[in-house]
């Protein structure tokens, strides 16, 4: 593990310790609700195959997510965004390095990403990054999504 993912790693379980909440580490004991890991199968196909309307449906209807672009809210402009974004990247893989749950519903992800990036067909070139992500979950649904990602990694990985 690089020394940035181990440290984003580091930072998001005292987070969650400071916060008051007790975490499972679900990659190492398998202790993901079934309900949480259909999730996560349905988000990372959704992002593998580029389809912005079904990640946005994973969202409540007031729900938001924050990235390194900005903020965008589910209802308006998340899908727009998601549609700008793979058309310059397409992820070939999302391997899970990391799974945190806590007791209030909060979802911590870390992966290992991989794909081809590039503004046109033509100009795309293959990137490997770390991904992590926290989702505040609403019944089932994404309230707020926490996105982060080394940009230079994934958008320009030979600048």
């Amino acid at each position: 593990m690089t020394s940035r993912r181990f440290m984003m790693l580091v930072v998001s379980l005292a987070l969650l310790l400071v916060a008051g909440c007790s975490a499972t580490d679900a990659t190492e004991d398998g202790a993901l609700p079934d309900d949480m890991a259909t999730f996560l199968d349905i988000y990372e196909a959704a992002a593998i195959e580029g389809d912005a309307q079904a990640l946005v449906a994973l969202f409540t209807e007031d729900g938001v997510q924050v990235d390194p672009h900005g903020s965008w809210p589910a209802a308006s402009t998340l899908e727009a965004h998601m549609i700008d974004g793979f058309d310059y990247v397409d992820f070939e893989s999302m391997e899970r390095e990391s799974v945190l749950v806590d007791t209030e519903g909060v979802l911590s992800v870390e992966w290992l990403v991989t794909g081809i990036t590039g503004p046109s067909a033509a100009e795309k070139e293959p990137f490997s990054t770390a991904m992590t992500a926290t989702f505040d979950m609403e019944d089932g649904l994404i309230a707020k999504s926490d996105i982060d990602f080394d940009r230079s990694e994934m958008y320009y990985p030979t600048e």
